[in-house]
Order: structure tokens, then C-alpha cells, then sequence
């Protein structure tokens, strides 16, 4: 994730291990380190997020993109 008003903040990153063709996610899934958007004081902030599907090899499959307005 790349906070557009701060992109030196490191938001870090995680894995999330995925077995079958789910394509739902459940809440807390994330390991690693991940610190979701929180801008400060009533700040709005423009975030990218980027997601890489990797194979059993680590090699990229997929990748997607989406970026949204927080608060919103």
C-alpha cells in the first residue's frame, strides 16, 4: 500500500496464504507487517494498493491494482 500524500511512509506488507480457488480473504489474514491506512488529524489521503498472486515458486502470476480516498 503507497499513501500518495506520504509515499516515504512505509506501510509495510504481508503474505496471505491461499489453498483452492477461493477468492475471499477472511479479516485478519495478513502476516507480516501491514499498518492500514490512518491518516492524521481529519487529513484525507489518497492510498494505491497492489496485490501479486505468486505460484508455488514465487514467481508473479497476476497482479492487481485499486486505489481509493480514506477516510472516504
Amino acid at each position: 500500500m503507497k499513501d500518495r500524500q506520504v509515499p516515504q511512509w512505509n506501510h509495510g506488507g504481508g503474505d496471505v496464504p491461499v489453498k483452492g480457488a477461493s477468492m475471499a480473504i477472511p479479516c485478519g489474514t495478513i502476516s507480516g507487517v501491514y499498518n492500514g491506512p490512518n491518516p492524521p488529524g481529519r487529513e484525507v489521503h489518497d492510498y494505491d494498493w497492489t496485490v501479486t498472486a505468486r505460484d508455488a515458486n514465487g514467481a508473479p502470476t497476476a497482479v492487481g491494482t485499486a486505489s481509493r480516498k480514506y477516510p472516504q
